[in-house]
Parts: C-alpha cells; structure tokens; sequence
C-alpha cells in the first residue's frame, strides 16, 4: 500500500503541491494536475484532492497520511479543536 496525499483541489497551489512531494522523493509521474479527478493513483501514493480546509481534518481523522494547506488554515483548524 502506498502513501495517502492530501492535495489542494486548487489550480496552481494543487500543482505545487505535488511538486513538493516529488521533490521529497515521492514518485507523482502520471498525476495530472489539470484533471477534475478527486482520486488519482500512481505505484508510491494515493493523491485526493480536496479542498484546502478539508486537509487539516483527514490528516487528524487518519484519513490521509500526509497533506498540504495553508498556514493560516492549520491555525484556525487548530485552534478550533482546542476551544471546543
């Protein structure tokens, strides 16, 4: 079994992200990153893309092993989950 991504569904920050993982080793080839598939799949991972505000709770839920966002949204998905 590979590694479960989470991946912005955005345009650009979606295609960054995948570089980011590609750059760290992970082999992408075969990810396409204009596609409107949610579920994309190579032989190192499972990529979802997902809304950016989303990532933070699959990452905590262990849906996804690993995932890329904004700052500012960890922050306050954070900081949700501590004054509930």
């Amino acid at each position: 079994m590979g590694t479960f991504i989470g991946a912005p569904k955005n345009g650009s920050f979606r295609q960054e992200a995948i570089k980011i993982y590609e750059e760290a080793g992970l082999d992408l080839e075969g990810i396409d990153t204009d596609s409107r598939s949610y579920n994309q799949q190579t032989e190192d991972a499972e990529v979802y893309l997902m809304r950016p505000q989303d990532i933070p709770w699959a990452f905590f839920n262990d849906e996804i092993d690993s995932g890329v966002t904004g700052y500012d949204i960890l922050v306050e998905y954070t900081l949700g989950e501590d004054v509930a």
